[in-house]
């Protein structure tokens, strides 16, 4: 399927040609072991003819969100094949992952990718650095890089309900502000 992954289990001890995988256009999204077996992620090959636009975010400034509508909008209107790339640099604490969640829900909005760099030393985003062009090539939505070029991603997971508890003492701190 185009948009589809391959899933394999192998031995972990087992020397592997991993060359035939570009001979199907396939890449690795996720090398993990698991005691003896390691599981490989694969997925198709995409091709970056598209007309990318990046759009930088961050918590302090939303001068962004005007440029990713008018992307938007253009983009619904005209049909052209367009990816949008949210970046987020030097802000650990960005809520990009949120943002992205939400606009990949709005129409059109699968067209939006992103890329979170939480790693201080990572070279500034560009998309003729091959560390990030190697990473989008595999068109997740999510890319984060954390300390020592590692990728990973983020999800988000609901929390359960508080409950309630009696307590014998409590401590309350009054301020005005």
């Amino acid at each position: 399927m185009p948009q589809g992954f391959l899933l394999t289990l192998e031995e972990s001890g087992a020397v592997y040609d991993y060359s035939s995988l570009k001979m199907y256009e396939l890449d690795i999204i996720l090398e993990k072991q698991i005691n003896d077996k390691k599981l490989l992620l694969l997925r198709k090959s995409r091709n970056i003819a598209r007309n990318q636009r990046i759009v930088h975010v961050n918590n302090y400034e939303f001068s962004g969100v005007d440029e990713l509508k008018s992307i938007m909008n253009v983009q619904n209107e005209t049909g052209v094949d367009t990816e949008i790339i949210l970046v987020s640099e030097e802000d650990f604490e960005c809520e990009l992952l949120g943002f992205i969640n939400c606009l990949r829900k709005e129409p059109g909005g699968k067209i939006i990718r992103s890329v979170f760099i939480q790693d201080d030393k990572a070279p500034t985003f560009s998309l003729q650095e091959p560390l990030y062009t190697k990473q989008l090539q595999l068109d997740l939505p999510i890319n984060v890089i954390r300390s020592g070029n590692v990728w990973g991603s983020y999800r988000h997971l609901p929390l359960p309900s508080l409950e309630s508890k009696l307590v014998q003492t409590a401590y309350v701190a009054q301020m005005v502000c």
